[in-house]
Parts: structure tokens; sequence; C-alpha cells
């Protein structure tokens, strides 16, 4: 239970942080467009789709959050999740999108790139398949659940032959 707490505590914060960091942002950019530019063109829809575009943003944060979490108590020591995650991101990522075509669907880079944007087709060389927003969410939800649970169990195990 421990192990589950913690990583969505720092999801929760993660979120929350980044949430009103991106509002804070938005709303410093507002008096430099009303004084020297110009506000046409922000209307309600306008606002939706930035105030979206920031949620799905905080997720993100949320994930590398209660991932980073997950891999710092696997390895009991956050260097892992930080030179883990640079090593699989641009290392081990690249080589698997590289030569096994089939998997690239399922790749985490690939996907938070969806999710980021909102868009509903991943589009570029090699890249011939369409992925919702939606299916993208709930990949990096998978993966988040995944990894929560391996900590969870680690930590259970290790705490268990300690004690």
């Amino acid at each position: 239970r421990f192990s589950l707490a913690r990583a969505a505590v720092h999801a929760a914060l993660a979120f929350a942080l980044a949430l009103v960091l991106l509002i804070l942002f938005a709303l410093t950019q507002y008096p430099t467009a009303a004084i020297k530019g110009t506000t046409e063109g922000i209307t309600g829809e306008w606002l939706q789709s930035l105030f979206t575009a920031m949620l799905r943003m905080s997720a993100i944060t949320a994930f590398a959050a209660a991932l980073g979490s997950s891999l710092a108590m696997l390895g009991r020591r956050t260097a892992l999740a930080l030179i883990g995650v640079f090593a699989y991101l641009f290392i081990v990522e690249s080589l698997i999108s590289a030569f096994v075509e089939g998997i690239r669907p399922w790749l985490l880079a690939i996907n938070i790139a969806v999710f980021m944007t909102g868009s509903d087709v991943a589009s570029g060389p090699h890249q011939d398949f369409t992925r919702t927003t939606a299916s993208a969410g709930f990949i990096l939800l998978a993966y988040t659940i995944v990894f929560v649970a391996l900590a969870a169990a680690a930590f259970r195990r290790r705490d268990f032959v300690s004690s």
C-alpha cells in the first residue's frame, strides 16, 4: 500500500503543480497580448481547447511522476529512474522502432506525442497507423499501472524479506 500511495501522491502533486504552472504561464501572456498585440480570436472555444491541452500536458506530467517514482522504487535509487528513462526513450525505443515496425503504435514516445498534441493520427515516416488521443491516454495509463504494480510487488517482496 505504501508504494501505491507514494506513486499516487507523486502523480497527483505533479498533475496539480503542472496545471497551476501552465495556467499561470497562460495568464502572464494575456497582458502582453492585450497591450502590444491583439486578443482578437480569443473565444470560449479557443479557451476550452487551451484548457484541454493544459489538462493533457498535466496528465503526462502525472504519468511521468508515477513512472519515475516507480522506477526509483524498483531500483532503490533516483538515478535509475533518470538514467533508465533516458536510455529507454533515446536508445532502446529508437532501436526497437527502427527494426520492429509492428510495435511502433505501442511505444511510449509515440503515445505521448499523440496524447500531447491531441491529434488522432500519428503521421510521419514509417508510421501508417491511426491512434486516437483517448487510446494513447489509455495506453499510457496501462504503462503507469504496470510499473506501479511492479514497484509495489518489488517493495512488498523486499519489505517481507527484510523483516
